[in-house]
């Protein structure tokens, strides 16, 4: 099984989305908040974050904190 991460970008606009489609599976974005939410291989994530960070119309990358909802049941 393939482990993935979930990656929260922050943009000044969303023009990117193709971008962000080809590199990683997008599953959310904003309009109205300027963000999109991704997932990627574990394995790729410091790849794609370098060539995100280097987008000057983007704004924050951020790996969002894992939890397990269900623990407490």
């Amino acid at each position: 099984m393939i482990k993935r991460t979930k990656l929260i970008i922050y943009t000044d606009h969303l023009i990117n989305l193709r971008f962000l489609r080809s590199a990683a599976n997008l599953q959310y974005y904003s309009n109205t908040f300027h963000y999109a939410v991704v997932y990627v291989n574990e394995s790729e994530v410091p790849q794609i974050m370098k060539q995100l960070k280097q987008n000057r119309r983007i704004k924050k990358v951020e790996i969002s904190p894992e939890f397990n909802e269900y623990k407490d049941i």
